[in-house]
């Protein structure tokens, strides 16, 4: 659904822990935190984003890599299509092994081969392809990202910065404001807002913001009901969650977590169908022979 010129489109995988998006972006800038793997390809469109304290063009054919905590921020941007694969840290671990390495350093790779990759899984789940199917393309996907993974650290967080992101993230249901935040480090308010902002991407209260929102997201994949995901993240109530959730995901908390459960439900129910299906027709030609 349209939220400020932004459509996206989820459709979640058989595989558990895989989302699929289909987006369609005409609105401002934006600045988003990720605590998932993010892949997006451009379609169509360019867009100028910050990442990892630099400035990096995207353009159909290159991908963008984002890693669980990472910030970007749109800079400049014409209106554009793209998909985007979310994978759980959990699957990313499952594929990487004993793979302990992150991906490069840079977070826009230049590689056609490796788009076209991610645009094949995205039509194959949005297809309802069977789960053999989406996870011959998702091993694919994994060993074409193989070869960049790195051994290269992020760069540190400041001491100021580290104490301020864990007071921040601690408590989702408790709204920490600027002042209090920095009563609690002892620092003026300008000071730590200038120090995180420069280093994190976007201010504090920002990050708090998104940070309860992509708990809520997790929340609501769970099954929790709007209403307790809204009291468990400090938004009070299902409209006040409901009128940022959408901001940020462009479709609303309810619809949202109907579609995960439906999703979920509906991929086991149609395997089994699938497996009574191929068991009749194995009888049947057993009964023909």
């Amino acid at each position: 659904m349209p939220i400020g010129s932004l459509i996206a489109h989820y459709h979640p995988s058989r595989i558990r822990g895989l989302y699929c998006v289909t987006l369609i972006d005409e609105g401002a800038p934006r600045v988003r935190i990720h605590d998932r793997h993010v892949l997006l390809a451009l379609t169509s469109g360019e867009a100028l984003v910050w990442c990892r304290g630099e400035t990096h063009a995207i353009t159909p054919g290159s991908l963008l890599v984002i890693e669980p905590g990472d910030v970007h921020r749109d800079i400049r941007k014409t209106a554009y299509r793209a998909v985007m694969v979310t994978v759980h840290a959990d699957l990313m671990s499952a594929l990487r092994g004993t793979d302990d390495r992150r991906f490069t350093s840079s977070p826009v790779v230049r590689c056609p081969g490796l788009a076209e990759e991610v645009e094949s899984l995205v039509a194959a789940v949005r297809a309802r392809e069977g789960l053999v199917s989406q996870e011959r393309r998702l091993g694919r996907l994994s060993e074409l990202l193989a070869p960049l993974w790195t051994q290269e650290a992020r760069r540190a967080e400041p001491p100021l910065v580290a104490r301020a992101h864990r007071a921040l993230i601690e408590t989702p249901s408790a709204v920490v404001s600027l002042d209090e935040l920095a009563q609690r480090l002892g620092c003026a308010p300008t000071y730590l807002c200038h120090v995180f902002s420069q280093h994190v991407g976007l201010g504090p209260h920002a990050h708090q913001l998104q940070h309860r929102l992509l708990v809520a997201r997790r929340l609501l994949e769970r099954g929790e009901t709007v209403a307790t995901t809204a009291m468990l993240t400090g938004f009070g109530d299902e409209s006040h969650l409901g009128r940022y959730f959408r901001r940020r995901f462009a479709t609303g908390p309810g619809r949202y977590r109907q579609g995960s459960s439906d999703t979920t439900s509906h991929r086991y129910q149609r395997d089994d169908r699938e497996r009574g299906e191929h068991g009749r027709r194995q009888r049947r030609e057993r009964r023909l022979r």
